[in-house]
């Protein structure tokens, strides 16, 4: 979203062919940022959707934040490439 509007939204798995793919989404960030126009550092907030009821899916998201947001070297790595 810029300004309240939504700009790009896209699934990671159109970019690995893989379905229900559950990993970094670092196509879908890259392709997002691209379309939007945003450099990394203007990013104020990141979300991503699972299903908060499966304890599966609450610990893949565990795992997720710990590898990928608390590292901002990782992200930025993972966004810029």
């Amino acid at each position: 979203m810029v300004d309240g509007e939504l700009v790009a939204a896209v699934e990671e798995e159109r970019f690995n062919r893989i379905k229900h793919w559950a990993g970094f989404p670092s196509e879908s960030i890259r392709y997002c940022l691209d379309v939007g126009g945003v450099n990394p550092e203007a990013v104020d907030h990141v979300a991503i959707s699972f299903d908060a009821c499966s304890v599966s899916s609450r610990q893949r998201v565990t795992r997720l934040i710990l590898r990928h947001v608390f590292g901002t070297l990782s992200l930025k790595k993972a966004i810029v490439g």
